[in-house]
């Protein structure tokens, strides 16, 4: 279940596969925005984002990003994004990388209305992935739930 404050959306999903895919787009964030971040999770017009105020990725880079076998780091395993990609497709959905408002990267899931009138159907409420955080790594500063 993903959780804001202000805003409740049903819309049909496989949960293990979209908290994984959200998962997946947070460790990315802390893993390569740097040592001081801060890292929103949350829900705009019905879509799915994580964003973050690190370098962000260079703009003729963000199509390769959910490719296999697209690594900037020598001993990462390039499957985290590819797994994203996966499973948002898997729900007839999109998936990108744009600018935050922070400067940073911010990956979200769009076409979820789309997905939604081809009538797929299961409640998602928009966070947990926010409440995971330690898990995925206790070294995070901050988190900020947008």
């Amino acid at each position: 279940m993903l959780r804001t404050e202000d805003l409740d959306v049903a819309v049909l999903v496989d949960p293990n596969r979209l908290v994984q895919a959200l998962e997946n787009l947070f460790s990315d964030a802390i893993t390569y925005a740097g040592e001081d971040i801060t890292v929103a999770v949350g829900l705009e017009d019905r879509c799915p984002y994580v964003a973050d105020d690190g370098p962000g990725i260079p703009s003729d880079r963000r199509g390769e990003v959910f490719e296999k076998g697209y690594t900037t780091r020598e001993d990462g395993s390039s499957y985290g994004l590819t797994i994203v990609r996966s499973a948002v497709e898997g729900h007839g959905w999109d998936v990108g990388v744009t600018v935050s408002d922070a400067g940073g990267a911010r990956s979200e899931i769009v076409d979820v209305e789309e997905a939604e009138q081809r009538g797929n159907r299961l409640r998602v409420l928009a966070g947990r992935i926010a409440g995971r955080a330690d898990r995925l790594d206790p070294a995070v500063s901050r988190l900020g739930a947008g």
